[in-house]
């Protein structure tokens, strides 16, 4: 597969991920899902090698001026 192509799937997951933990109360395993990923292992993995922090840390500390920007990835 191409990198800039699976580097562009992994932003944009990561993105709709913090989106849904901002905005919404649905669980992590449900977000993980919707976000495209297969398991809340791998989702959780992901998520905070990505933006240095777990999921449930990221919608525990999210403000709701914050939600309305991407995160930095």
């Amino acid at each position: 597969m191409d990198e800039g192509y699976s580097s562009a799937v992994a932003a944009v997951r990561t993105i709709r991920a913090a989106t849904l933990l901002a905005g919404t109360d649905v669980p992590l395993s449900t977000v993980g899902f919707l976000s495209g990923y297969a398991d809340g292992p791998h989702f959780a993995r992901e998520f905070a090698r990505r933006t240095g922090t777990s999921p449930g840390r990221y919608r525990s500390v999210i403000t709701p001026a914050e939600a309305d920007h991407e995160p930095a990835l």
